[in-house]
């Protein structure tokens, strides 16, 4: 049975597939996700202006070791940004 999934969690999926290197038909069967339904999510969501965002407007950084030697950016318009070494 499909999961039926809210416009939010699209967008999560979509920067979660961008940040993890894997080609969007990898990152689909790795979580049992359709690719077609992942292809027009994406496209759909390209399409739509971006949405003011409801929160403070702040974001929150945390490392996940002292030792991290790249800062990752997850952003809600489905961009990120790295920086450091992979």
């Amino acid at each position: 049975m499909n999961k039926r999934r809210s416009k939010i969690e699209w967008r999560q999926l979509i920067d979660e597939q961008a940040a993890s290197g894997l080609s969007q038909k990898a990152f689909c069967g790795q979580r049992g996700i359709p690719l077609a339904s992942f292809g027009y999510w994406k496209r759909k969501l390209r399409a739509e202006p971006p949405s003011t965002p409801t929160g403070s407007g702040t974001d929150t950084v945390s490392p996940r070791r002292r030792d991290a030697k790249r800062i990752q950016f997850f952003f809600l318009f489905l961009a990120s940004l790295r920086l450091g070494e992979r």
